[in-house]
């Protein structure tokens, strides 16, 4: 990793990477904790607050006595308390009168201990009291209820943040609430919070404007204060979204490497472990503990063998890891050759042909011999499927879907690299695809255009389409949510990049798309030069602190049903808990690409 005028020292970048020390984190996570706006209780007394909770949680019990604890302002409390990631005890309580907390954490505990398995009370108080250190104590404290407006759920919807607000519904004196962490535990948007609110009365099945008319009900959104504590001697942390904000300070060499071993750990949990060659399992979902679907299409599971074999090339991740899941791209690839009853046939999907083709490739890379190992036939049939799908005179065939044609186009580079007789094919399709792709649609191409563009320069002194990927990242920076221009709300959203305009656009996974290009260019000087590397390298640690953003660990793993089956995946949002396979491969494929590009600067 070189300095920023492109030495060969190591020095300067590792220091620039260095964390913080414990005192300066432990301030930018309280300068995160909720609370700067009015309508939120106050920080300071919500953790007070939730001390005492976590007292009586822990030694089983809560006074016996009513106790107006809750802080001023509060108008409910969500208490859950879970062990090894299952739910024993939840509790919401909407009050006004000061004893939400007290009752919430009393019928939290009531429920965690009734529902032991053991027959007698004192049996299962005395199992409850050894669990104490073990348990995760949840606390949510709802400020004032806000009304919002709108004809329809979904337009009253919009004006609640998802998992940052909870949503409320009142008909008469009754008010029933969904907390955020409810959100996070069902993995609901806002508008299925709100139905679920409103579905708890005996009210007939209509749209908000005709049910505020019939029924009076008035619907509300409210900021929470959300402080978790995993275990006993733990600290207490606030979280946004579940999740505590990953401070630009972890964004260092050490903790992207680790980032990048969880990542293919997490792949690797989802390898099919039946007699079949079903390769691997599809997406995973934490809040149902279920694969769906089952089994991962040939396309991602040949995404995910790029994924392994490029990071068994990193330098500096655990050896042990990078063998087992180059092992396991090995396997990947040698199942989809074998094709069960009932189950799709690779070599009739053009994406999963090219897909299979470039995994290979990359495999050839980093494993020595393997070429005698994958079925020559398979190799054979679908480099023809790849090559047939674009013609130098005649163009794309009707076969090859448009938002895969840079796909198709890197895999043809690929292939061209030990077959001369598909490089004038890889060269026009990649013409013609910065030809006719709009400059603001570019991103979309991303990461396979980009790397076609370098895989065909080969050893060349410049890149052909250097400007056009130049502003590409240009762009994409431009569109980087800074930590200026987030909202009070979200922080946990900055260094994401946004796609499309409008209020409702916000960063998901999709921002791996051009990061995993942009993890490759930083380490290519005919793309980021000496001059250019630190400010590309500045702008790239924002982004990659949103990829750890991205990633399911603590605190947030200690909120989902099996926390060792969801850790170290790359979920779609920080609102959405989906693990899809195509989301942590990217992930670990920009990690990879940057770690392997600072180690080369």
């Amino acid at each position: 990793m070189g300095d920023a005028r492109g030495g060969s020292g190591t020095g300067n970048f590792r220091a620039a990477w260095r964390p913080l020390n414990a005192l300066c984190w432990l301030a930018a996570t309280l300068a995160a904790a909720p609370g700067a706006s009015a309508e939120a209780p106050d920080p300071g007394e919500s953790l007070r607050v939730f001390e005492r909770v976590d007292g009586w949680i822990r030694s089983g019990a809560a006074p016996a006595d009513p106790e107006a604890i809750d802080p001023e302002g509060v108008s409910g409390t969500s208490v859950r308390i879970r062990i090894r990631g299952a739910v024993l005890g939840d509790s919401t309580v909407m009050s006004d009168d000061g004893s939400s907390v007290w009752r919430a954490t009393r019928n939290a505990l009531r429920e965690a201990v009734a529902g032991l398995p053991f027959e007698s009370a004192d049996e299962r108080a005395e199992a409850f009291e050894q669990s104490a250190g073990r348990l995760v104590v949840e606390v949510e404290l709802a400020g004032s209820l806000q009304p919002i407006l709108g004809e329809t759920f979904a337009a009253a919807a919009r004006r609640i943040r998802p998992w940052v607000d909870g949503t409320a519904a009142r008909v008469g004196q009754r008010v029933e609430a969904f907390f955020p962490g409810s959100m996070i535990a069902t993995n609901a948007d806002p508008e299925a919070a709100l139905r679920a609110c409103v579905g708890r009365f005996d009210v007939a099945p209509m749209e908000l404007a005709d049910l505020a008319s019939r029924e009076s009900l008035v619907v509300y959104r409210f900021e929470t204060v959300h402080i978790v504590r995993s275990q006993s001697e733990g600290l207490a942390q606030f979280l946004q979204r579940g999740d505590r904000i990953i401070p630009d300070s972890d964004v260092t060499v050490a903790n992207l490497q680790g980032a990048a071993e969880s990542i293919a750990r997490h792949l690797l949990t989802h390898e099919w472990r039946g007699a079949e060659p079903l390769g691997m399992t599809g997406a995973y979902l934490p809040h149902r503990d279920a694969y769906d679907p089952p089994i991962a299409t040939p396309s991602e599971q040949a995404l995910a063998a790029i994924a392994l074999s490029r990071f068994a090339r990193v330098p500096g991740c655990d050896g042990a890891i990078r063998e087992e899941s180059q092992r396991f791209a090995m396997r990947l690839l040698q199942r989809l050759t074998i094709v069960e009853s009932g189950e799709p046939d690779p070599l009739a999907d053009p994406l999963a042909c090219a897909l299979w083709l470039i995994a290979r490739d990359d495999l050839n890379r980093s494993a020595d011999a393997i070429q005698g190992m994958l079925s020559p036939e398979f190799a054979t049939r679908a480099r023809s499927t790849v090559a047939e799908l674009f013609d130098i005179e005649r163009g794309w065939q009707a076969s090859a879907p448009r938002r895969q044609r840079a796909l198709f186009t890197h895999c043809l580079a690929v292939l061209a690299r030990d077959d001369p007789d598909l490089r004038d094919l890889a060269d026009a399709a990649l013409g013609e695809r910065f030809r006719t792709v709009d400059a603001g649609r570019l991103v979309a191409e991303m990461p396979w255009l980009g790397w076609a563009a370098i895989e065909l320069a080969g050893d060349a002194p410049s890149i052909g389409a250097a400007p056009r990927l130049r502003l590409l990242a240009e762009a994409s920076w431009a569109s980087q949510v800074t930590p200026e221009r987030s909202a009070s709300w979200a922080p946990d959203l900055a260094g994401g990049i946004v796609f499309g305009s409008g209020s409702a656009s916000l960063p998901t996974w999709q921002t791996l798309r051009p990061l995993a290009f942009l993890g490759t260019a930083l380490g290519d000087p005919r793309l980021v030069g000496a001059e250019e590397f630190a400010p590309e390298l500045a702008s790239m640690r924002r982004s990659l602190r949103f990829v750890l953003q991205l990633q399911v660990r603590a605190p947030f793993s200690a909120l989902v049903r099996v926390p060792e089956r969801s850790e170290g995946g790359i979920r779609l949002s920080t609102w959405d808990q989906t693990l899809r396979i195509e989301a942590s491969a990217l992930g670990l494929l920009t990690l990879s690409e940057t770690l392997s590009s600072l180690e080369s600067r």
